[in-house]
């Protein structure tokens, strides 16, 4: 026989074979070997209740294993192979069941699983199949007493749900206003309402599989005296029922340990860690704060109510904020669960969309410690000004989520990660505090960032250093996805002409995103983020924390006052015009760079001259207008306001920097050379220019550490 069929006959299934051949069980066989729990007798909370449970089964003689062959002829007799008394999975899964909710009443300290008459007790399990197993199998560990009722069980699943069409909560409020004791299986004991809670005992969580557990099951599935794996607990909590199935159904034990490292392989862990990530010391030093934070609360050194433990990743698309997310599960050692609004909505109507989310939210719930990371949490959409026929639709989205980010928030063990490009976009609600504790920008790579993502490209290549030095001055400002397509290409074209790979063809493919540039240009640039450094040192702005010139544009970071008075305001309209006013001194003439869009120089200095005049009531009229209108579309005497706003900030910079071009000079110099300044070397800079008394007025007020402008990379940031 080549393949053959494995079937366990099974109570009610026997019949079965039956009509395939007529066929008699085996007697039961009692396994000659007994587990070794070592010198102290079984450390795992109910083992042998649940060993007697399966041996019961066994003596029952439904649990044979018979062996048919699949390819006889039709009118072939069949004959029955010999076979081993052997459990069938669903037992075996059964068993695993029963030991973790052994476990569970053992942490707990209770010596019962029922409940005092009236009372109802919560078991928590994230996980729809375990709440809808526990149904069957907890009445078994229950057992009869006559001097007791027998508590009802009831499941939060989509059996209750279909059955009742309202849920599990009316029958618990039924029971208990019975004077029954009551058992309830439910994915969070939030979904207790208060009047039932007064008769509520304190939750029991049901504890993931561990692997003592799975070892000592197969021991005895496999008639050995011990079994021993080598994948950690976090795995083996995540092996599916399929998984276990396909396990226990193997041969042997060598089969089956074969069969699990396969399937915990499978699983989300993420070979990256934070290493792998370049040119974003901020970001990654967050997350890695977060990963000793995590080896602290396990432990046992901080309470996981002291963990910062919710990080909302910002920035343009391509800068690695799903790699980081990646790398955070990695470098931890934990699982990686991912969705995103397309992964979920792709199931289909609302309904299905937001159970898609719910089974992913179930296993990092299940599987904690664990990263869960939302990708695109934009997409969402934003409960704010919906007036359309979709609203239903978008507030049931937004809520199902608010629902599940506050359950993952409850998890110990559970860090929460989203990534967009657009925070605007997201309803607010989303985002706060206490869902979302710290947001990071992540952008660009950073100089030194390019050079870490071209090591590996370069080992063994001969080039002078300066190309090296020059290549990443050609890439600055390109995002980590963009170099790490052009690395890809690169290699590609040494493939495509049957050449070794060399130092040429990175210089050709970075030459495909990132033409070479004339230096003219970039000191035009430089010239032009220089003023932005020097009029923000002299207005005493906000420190700078970053300055950087690329190929094509520049930008310069800073925070603005969260409280802005007139004086504030008046500052950043000079601020964001002195990069025009710096082009004008050193080349008498200006360029188009400093309107270069909607997120221009001009354009912010426009629309802050305009919520200026009609949202902050720094104009003549206390009458509120949105700042984002146009201002073509504002009254005519507003447009003269703003324009006399815009013509007095344009004066002010001439004259703030009308003295100052060996200063601008010198600055942009540095910017031309280094392309790349942090706020140490920014400081540095700028330590010897004394600050005159054409000060921005924003004394009394704090500074924003991250500012909403921060979020666009400033004014200065786009290109020429």
């Amino acid at each position: 026989m080549t393949d053959q069929l494995m079937a366990y006959a099974m109570p009610g299934a026997l019949s079965l074979f039956e009509r395939i051949s007529p066929m008699t069980r085996k007697p039961a066989q009692t396994p000659t070997t007994t587990p070794d729990f070592g010198p102290t007798g079984p450390t795992t909370p109910g083992l042998e209740d649940v060993l007697k449970y399966l041996e019961g089964l066994r003596s029952t003689g439904t649990t044979d294993l018979f062996v048919v062959d699949d390819e006889l002829e039709d009118d072939e007799p069949i004959t029955q192979k010999p076979s081993e008394t052997r459990n069938p999975p669903r037992d075996l899964l059964d068993a695993l069941l029963m030991l973790r909710l052994h476990s569970m009443r053992a942490n707990a300290g209770l010596t019962s699983f029922r409940p005092p008459r009236g009372c109802l007790q919560v078991i928590v399990a994230p996980i729809e199949n375990d709440r809808t197993d526990i149904r069957t199998v907890l009445p078994q560990m229950i057992g009869r007493d006559p001097a007791l009722p027998d508590p009802a069980i009831r499941v939060d699943d989509d059996v209750t749900r279909k059955r009742t069409g309202t849920g599990v909560l009316g029958s618990i409020r039924s029971d208990i206003l019975q004077g029954n004791p009551v058992i309830a299986a439910m994915a969070s004991d939030d979904m207790i309402p208060d009047d039932l809670r007064v008769a509520m005992q304190p939750s029991l969580r049901l504890p993931p599989l561990s692997r003592r557990m799975l070892e000592a099951v197969m021991a005895f599935h496999f008639d050995q005296t011990s079994v021993e794996l080598q994948q950690p607990d976090a795995r083996i909590a995540q092996l599916s029922d399929v998984a276990l199935s396909s396990i226990f159904a193997a041969e042997g034990p060598e089969a089956a340990i074969e069969r699990l490292d396969r399937a915990a392989s499978q699983k989300t862990h993420t070979r990256v860690t934070l290493d792998d990530v370049h040119g974003q010391p901020g970001a990654v030093g967050a997350l890695r704060q977060a990963v000793e934070d995590l080896r602290s609360y396990q432990s046992g050194a901080v309470n996981w109510s002291e963990v910062t433990k919710s990080f909302l990743l910002l920035g343009p698309p391509g800068t690695g904020k799903s790699l980081m997310a990646q790398g955070l599960a990695g470098s931890a050692g934990i699982n990686f669960v991912k969705t995103s609004y397309s992964d979920c909505q792709r199931h289909g109507h609302q309904g299905d969309m937001l159970k898609a989310l719910n089974a992913a939210v179930e296993t990092a719930i299940a599987t904690a410690p664990s990263v869960f990371f939302i990708d695109e949490v934009d997409s969402f959409h934003n409960r704010q000004g919906r007036t359309g026929s979709k609203d239903g639709y978008i507030l049931g989205v937004v809520n199902g989520l608010l629902t599940q980010l506050d359950r993952l928030s409850a998890t110990r063990g559970v860090i929460l990660l989203a990534a967009t490009n657009y925070p605007d976009r997201v309803d607010p609600a989303v985002i706060r505090p206490g869902r979302f504790d710290r947001h990071i920008h992540v952008g660009r790579p950073d100089r030194s960032g390019i050079r870490s993502m071209l090591e590996d490209p370069l080992s063994g290549l001969t080039f002078e250093p300066a190309e090296i030095d020059r290549l990443c001055d050609q890439l600055l400002g390109s995002s980590g996805a963009e170099i790490a397509a052009m690395i890809r290409d690169a290699r590609t074209r040494a493939r495509a002409e049957r050449m070794p790979f060399s130092f040429g063809h990175l210089r050709a493919a970075a030459g495909a995103i990132r033409p070479p540039v004339d230096p003219g240009l970039i000191w035009r640039i430089a010239v032009h983020e220089a003023g932005h450094l020097l009029a923000g040192h002299l207005l005493q702005l906000p420190s700078a924390s970053r300055a950087i010139v690329t190929g094509n544009d520049g930008r310069v970071i800073r925070p603005y006052p969260t409280c802005r008075l007139p004086g504030t305001v008046s500052g950043m309209i000079v601020h964001h015009l002195a990069g025009r006013i710096a082009e004008s001194l050193v080349f008498d003439v200006i360029s188009h760079g400093a309107g270069s869009g909607p997120e221009s120089d001009l354009a912010f200095a426009t629309r802050t001259a305009i919520a200026a005049e009609t949202s902050y009531g720094f104009g003549t009229s206390l009458g509120w207008i949105d700042p984002e209108t146009p201002l073509y579309l504002l009254p005519r005497d507003i447009q003269s306001r703003v324009e006399a706003r815009l013509s007095e900030a344009e004066a002010r910079a001439r004259r703030l920097l009308a003295e100052r071009r060996p200063d601008i000079e010198r600055i942009a110099l540095n910017l031309m050379e280094k392309r790349d300044l942090d706020a140490a070397a920014i400081s540095a800079l700028l330590s010897d220019i004394p600050r005159g008394p054409d000060h921005t007025q924003y004394e009394g007020c704090e500074t924003s550490p991250v500012d909403p402008s921060f979020l666009k990379e400033t004014p200065d940031a786009h290109p020429f």
